[in-house]
């Protein structure tokens, strides 16, 4: 066990590079978004709801069913206060611990110390399992596997005595429900598992170790299919063909020797000759290895635990194709793989020739190593991350550009967010998954930049594409909004299918379209209004109806009006720290500054001056460093 244990202590020690790494991609809606995780909700609710809680407005797919990880973000929440951190050092321990079992495992199917300790070793070294311990959200496959790998250790042993034989059974089908719970991956151990029952010479035990496991997968079934009778899903074109399935098999075992990832995100979108006959080579071998394997315990677990976790996502059910190929998916069958190719070579050598063996391990598991800390880095800077993804990327996914477009608005580079995906569509980047998306957000940017005509262009054009979203429905409802158009606002609204109508997001645009007629009203209204007053109040309803450019000039001519009172400067600075440049920003403070003095809220506004401008600045890098203008 010591090799095992060093082994996890030095990765933990290297993936504790990362710990600073920031909220990344799906965090934001399945943790910082999710009010299951940031504010609670009773213990039963986890297991009754998807993963996906959030309302997004998306016509998307939320059928994931992952309860004990939702749990754990509930749990990371609370014990680290929202910081990501805590929740990276969680992913951590359970990488070490999640090591340690695999070692363990190994062990107990009787390979070698030294080679155990190799594979684990080259396993958990490999970049690719970075999609799964460095990032937050990719603790699925982690947990699955933790638990899958306990459960696999706490299985009794042949020959043990009557009650241990119940007490683990009983301990090993708790752990494996765990697993099902963090992902549906884990169905690969009850695979193995049901093997090894039935392989069980006393007729007795073999029963009622397959009764367990049957009520085990039962039990998981039935809360699955319960909690996910409500979800929101979209037909998925089917994609499943033979060739694709073969390819995609390929490409996995491809990734499986090559330790340099090439892609962050993304799947090959047509089965290319190579993988596909790579892929049919993989699939007959691993059907003649059953065969051939079938007095041989051990070799076949490993086998079936690889097989088995791999087949859910190799096409064999209508699945988007940008994430049918992905690192994440790895995590279980690559630990199996590696501890087969082990196995095989501790058969087949031994002597100078094992040792041999074990050298090149070692100079793999050196290669391993720099790619390792550049992807860690990379899960360090969000925006890194995804300049990385689309540097890199192989595959005509252009979710990478997407999500730089999204980091770059969140920066309020809103003319850069519009070149980027006019540049983009024209190019043709987007595919038919990705290019709805991609027009919503370029109607954003032009509502954000204040351009409405371009704004509404973008959205017909999506809507004479592709059957509109929630949100792009929305979206509509703000561009009538800042045109004054309440009518159509209201007919928008109206139109929405029933199940929409009850959404959080169509209650808080009905809010709004309330309180933008008011705001109209008061505006068109010939009373008694000084022009601060006045100016006040347009920014008031630029602010909120107008996009942030129009809102920004607004409030800043505010805070720089000479007869504005303290309050209407204090209000401008805080309108331009929602909205403003830093430039824009920065003058309006200085201002509030000049005439008022220091604050506590002018430091306040100076710290976020600070962080907008770190992001106003690296956002201007990367717009460059692209060249989408060109």
């Amino acid at each position: 066990m010591l090799p095992g244990v060093l082994v996890a202590l030095v990765l933990a020690f290297v993936y504790a590079l990362g710990i600073d790494g920031p909220w990344i991609w799906d965090d934001h809606m399945l943790i910082e978004g999710s009010p299951v995780v940031t504010e609670g909700a009773a213990l039963g609710r986890y297991f009754r709801e998807p993963l996906w809680t959030v309302d997004t407005g998306l016509n998307t797919s939320l059928a994931f069913y992952r309860p004990l990880v939702v749990l754990s973000y509930r749990a990371d929440w609370l014990l680290h206060h929202g910081g990501s951190a805590g929740f990276h050092l969680t992913n951590i321990v359970a990488f070490a611990l999640c090591a340690v079992l695999a070692h363990a495992w190994l062990l107990r199917l009787k390979l070698p110390p030294i080679a155990a300790a190799l594979a684990v070793a080259a396993w958990g070294a490999s970049p690719r399992l970075v999609e799964s311990v460095g990032w937050i959200s990719g603790r699925t496959d982690l947990f699955a596997a933790l638990f899958a790998f306990a459960a696999l250790m706490a299985w009794p042993a042949r020959g043990s005595t009557t009650r241990a034989f119940g007490l683990r059974l009983a301990s090993s089908m708790a752990l494996l429900f765990a697993a099902l719970l963090a992902k549906e991956v884990a169905v690969a151990a009850l695979i193995v598992l049901a093997v090894h029952a039935a392989g069980e010479t006393d007729r007795r035990r073999a029963g009622a170790a397959l009764a367990a496991l049957a009520f085990v997968g039962g039990a998981y079934f039935a809360l699955r299919s319960a909690a996910l009778a409500g979800s929101v899903h979209r037909a998925a074109p089917s994609t499943f063909s033979l060739a694709r399935t073969a390819s995609a098999l390929g490409t996995y075992v491809a990734m499986l020797v090559d330790p340099r990832p090439a892609s962050l995100h993304g799947s090959p979108e047509v089965a290319s000759t190579w993988s596909v006959v790579l892929g049919g080579a993989a699939a007959l071998a691993g059907l003649a290895g059953l065969v051939l394997l079938r007095g041989r315990r051990q070799p076949r677990a490993l086998l079936l635990l690889a097989g088995a976790s791999l087949g859910p996502v190799l096409h064999l059910v209508p699945l988007r194709i940008d994430v049918l190929v992905a690192d994440r998916y790895l995590f279980l069958p690559m630990c199996a793989a590696y501890a087969l190719v082990a196995y095989a070579v501790t058969r087949a050598f031994a002597g100078a020739t094992l040792r041999s063996a074990a050298g090149v391990a070692t100079l793999f598991l050196f290669a391993e190593l720099s790619p390792l800390l550049r992807r860690i880095e990379d899960h360090r800077d969000e925006l890194r991350f995804w300049v990385e993804a689309e540097r890199t990327r192989t595959t005509r996914s252009a979710r990478p550009l997407v999500e730089v477009g999204r980091i770059l608005f969140e920066a309020r580079r809103f003319e850069d967010v519009s070149q980027l995906l006019s540049f983009a569509i024209g190019q043709g980047a987007f595919d038919s998954e990705e290019l709805p998306i991609a027009r919503h957000n370029l109607a954003l940017a032009s509502f954000a930049l204040g351009r409405m005509d371009a704004a509404r262009q973008a959205l017909e054009t999506l809507a004479a594409e592709h059957e509109p979203t929630v949100a792009t429905r929305l979206l509509e409802v703000e561009v009538a909004l800042a045109k004054g158009q309440f009518v159509r606002a209201e007919r928008i609204l109206a139109e929405l299918p029933e199940e929409a109508r009850t959404s959080s997001l169509v209650a808080s645009a009905r809010i709004r379209a309330t309180e933008a007629q008011r705001l109209a009203g008061e505006l068109g209204h010939e009373g008694e209004r000084t022009p601060v007053e006045e100016l006040w109040l347009r920014a008031r309803f630029a602010s909120s109806f107008l996009g942030a450019r129009t809102a920004q000039r607004t409030w800043s001519a505010l805070a720089a009006h000479p007869d504005a009172p303290r309050e209407a400067r204090i209000a401008a600075v805080q309108g331009l720290s929602e909205v403003g440049t830093p430039d824009a920003l920065r003058a309006a403070l200085a201002t509030l500054v000049a005439r008022d003095g220091e604050s506590p809220f002018s430091r306040q506004a100076s710290l976020v001056l600070e962080d907008l401008q770190q992001k106003w600045a690296r956002g201007a890098e990367v717009a460059r460093s692209l060249h989408f203008g060109e």
